[in-house]
């Protein structure tokens, strides 16, 4: 597979007179150990290396995610423990040489297509893994100089293997050149969201000081939005006068004050504090996630009423809390579309409304009805990321070997 066809030859001459501008900055420090690469045309695809980047933490290996995007400024970067992103390199044999000799990837994961033949060329001269996840109809396969004959071919069979959304998508690639025994069927790559942790006796511990008391979350509540929370919770609670609000922001100073002078009986977490029969919120910060989600049926996420970001919704669909939200989702738009379409998710522009549907949705029948429309969407892309996980770790085994 390291030999270079003569199309591709033709097109690595070509592209020499036609250098593309790269990105000036200096990288940062090539983190130790082994470097998984995954290359991303479109920023907003960036969300399930993200969680691959969680899980593969998560499972104890000791590895780098570095995903690389075509311009950097577009990208919204989630903070995750060995996740690197950075700007594609230039299409050309320099730039590519260069990038590969810093990073030293072990495997490369391309998603989409949009193929760099040139880039890609420059891998097939390392002992490297190539998988190409996720090519659908409508996608570019190569990025320029498809006008070269056999260049499509050349290129896409310098993958080991490609996981295919779908029969259409493996008819697409047998066209393409790639030979059958290098294709499987898998659907859509998405590892959804890490499964946040909590400590079962301190969930055992709130859920006895609960009870049978209908509860609500606001999730990492800004500023922005805490007299929104606030008032949502005077009007669901007229007719559930019992209902508990946990109210996970950063901002505890100014949470604490606007709930004194809401006249609303609060306890805070941080102050050791539990709540009792009489506690209308539950004061917290955002470092207990999954605790709050599984103590919560209904969660609304902070941020997506004033567009100062917002949780991933598989956070709290998988872990059962039913998701509410506010129109402004762009920062998990791809995961927020998916639930939505499955009927999992309730949308609201203001607080009344987040009221009146925090209300609507205190009925167990109603969550039940959504948790298991979010489970359905949630566990989607389980088997495609196991099988990735495995490929991956089978990659790496063989390069230690």
């Amino acid at each position: 597979m390291t030999n270079r066809s003569f199309p591709l030859a033709a097109f690595l001459t070509l592209r020499r007179s036609a250098p593309e501008p790269g990105s000036t900055e200096a990288p940062p420090p090539r983190p130790d150990g082994n470097l998984i690469w995954a290359h991303v045309h479109d920023p907003a695809d960036l969300v399930p290396f993200s969680a691959l980047a969680a899980r593969l933490g998560t499972d104890g290996d000791q590895l780098t995610v570095l995903v690389t995007v075509p311009l950097l400024n577009e990208v919204s970067i989630p903070s995750i423990s060995g996740l690197v992103v950075q700007r594609a390199p230039a299409e050309n044999r320099t730039a590519a040489r260069a990038f590969l000799k810093y990073w030293r990837p072990a495997v490369l994961l391309w998603h989409g297509g949009n193929l760099r033949p040139v880039l890609l060329h420059e891998t097939a001269q390392m002992p490297m893994a190539r998988f190409l996840l996720d090519v659908s109809d409508d996608d570019t396969l190569i990025r320029g100089g498809s006008w070269v004959p056999g260049i499509t071919r050349g290129t896409i069979t310098l993958f080991h293997e490609a996981m295919a959304k779908d029969g259409a998508t493996v008819a697409r690639l047998r066209r393409a050149g790639l030979p059958d025994d290098r294709i499987r069927v898998t659907g859509t790559f998405d590892p959804g969201a890490i499964v946040l942790p909590c400590i079962e006796s301190d969930r055992q511990d709130l859920a006895r000081a609960v009870g049978t008391r209908p509860v609500w979350l606001a999730a990492k509540a800004p500023v922005e939005e805490l007299a929104d929370v606030i008032e949502a919770h005077r009007v669901a609670s007229r007719r559930a006068h019992r209902l508990l609000l946990i109210l996970s922001t950063p901002h505890q100073a100014e949470a604490s004050a606007m709930l004194k002078a809401a006249g609303l009986e609060t306890a805070s977490r941080l102050d050791g504090q539990d709540p009792t029969d009489n506690t209308q919120v539950l004061l917290t910060d955002t470092v207990e996630m999954g605790l709050w989600y599984r103590l919560a049926p209904v969660s609304f996420l902070g941020g997506t009423l004033s567009g100062q970001g917002g949780s991933d919704p598989f956070e709290a669909a998988t872990l059962g809390s039913a998701v509410v939200h506010g129109h402004r989702i762009e920062t998990h738009k791809a995961h927020f579309d998916r639930l939505s379409q499955a009927g999992a998710t309730r949308t609201v522009a203001n607080a009344g409304q987040l009221g009146r549907v925090i209300e609507a949705l205190l009925a167990p029948d109603k969550t039940a009805e959504m948790a298991h429309a979010a489970w359905d969407v949630t566990s989607a892309g389980a088997e495609s990321s196991n099988k990735l996980v495995g490929l991956i770790r089978e990659a790496l085994d063989r390069a230690e070997g």
